[in-house]
Parts: C-alpha cells; structure tokens; sequence
C-alpha cells in the first residue's frame, strides 16, 4: 500500500503547478487521439485472443482436450478398449 501512496503523491505533484498553456489541439489531434484510442482497443482485443485458453482455464478451471486424447476416445465416448 505504500507504494500506491507514493505513486498518488507524484502524480499529484507533476500535476500541481497546472498553469494555462494557450495550445491549439487541430484536427489532426482529435485524430491522433482516436487512432490510439482504437488501436489500443484493437492490440488488447488481439492479446485476449492469443491467450484466451490460458484465460478461461484460470477463470472456469477447464482445460481444452488435446488432439491425443480426443483420438483416443471412440465415436461412442468410451475410451479405447483393446478388443
């Protein structure tokens, strides 16, 4: 908890002395922002998606049956039995 406090006190002093910057944001920042924004969006959209096994399986606690063991398994369900 001490280090959240810490961060919150620097944050807060790089923000303090706020003083008027007469900037000018054109259209081609408002575009910036929105490309960044979507981008942002779109690069967390493609990590869920790379790792969105190892996601579900610490989330519900299932694993994904591999190829070995499905192959194992007949068309009734039962596993394999020498015959």
């Amino acid at each position: 908890m001490n280090m959240i406090h810490k961060l919150v006190f620097t944050l807060f002093l790089f923000f303090l002395p706020l003083s008027n910057a007469y900037a000018y944001l054109d259209a081609g920042s408002g575009s910036l922002l929105l490309q960044l924004l979507f981008g942002g969006v779109a690069g967390g959209l493609a990590i869920i998606k790379l790792y969105w096994n190892q996601i579900k399986e610490k989330i519900f606690g299932c694993k994904k049956q591999t190829t070995t063991e499905m192959d194992s398994i007949d068309t009734l369900g039962s596993p394999n039995e020498e015959k």
